[in-house]
């Protein structure tokens, strides 16, 4: 791996129990199945309707805040 000291390096190799390309490509394709923050909002708000949830965002901010100095 370039720009990657031995001392980061060889953990890896030894936790991962694979070569470091495949380690590498394994994280890559798990980074890249995993949903953007856009994509888990518009799954949230997807969800709403059949949930019946009606708190905004204001009201969660709000409840967030209350134990806040």
């Amino acid at each position: 791996m370039r720009n990657v000291s031995k001392e980061a390096r060889d953990p890896l190799a030894r936790r991962s129990g694979r070569s470091l390309p495949d380690y590498r490509r394994l994280t890559r394709e798990d980074l890249a199945a995993t949903p953007d923050g856009e994509e888990v909002w518009t799954g949230v708000d997807g969800r709403r309707p059949r949930t019946g949830d009606t708190i905004s965002t204001e009201e969660i901010l709000a409840h967030r805040s209350a134990d806040r100095p």
